[in-house]
């Protein structure tokens, strides 16, 4: 076999890793969180009006209707506050 002087027999040395699209850039994750924090607050509005439903009398619906509504405004404020209108 000859010999092979001329090669550089370092490691190749990558510019960028396999795991470049598995880390998020800091807008992305920003983004991610918002809509994250968003749907929670979609799956407690859903929850209090599926309470409401079975609600056993007409106060504790609208009580119960009042806290749905706050969290449908919390979504909403997440939302816009990182403009996410038409996101995800």
């Amino acid at each position: 076999m000859s010999d092979r002087t001329d090669k550089n027999h370092d490691p190749v040395r990558r510019v960028h890793s396999a795991d470049v699209c598995r880390h998020p850039t800091p807008e992305q994750a920003r983004i991610n969180s918002a809509l994250a924090r968003a749907d929670e607050h979609s799956v407690r509005e859903l929850y209090f009006l599926e309470l409401a439903v079975q609600a056993p009398d007409e106060d504790s619906a609208n009580t119960l209707e009042l806290y749905a509504y706050e969290a449908y405004e919390d979504a909403l404020a997440i939302r816009k506050e990182h403009h996410l209108d038409d996101q995800g």
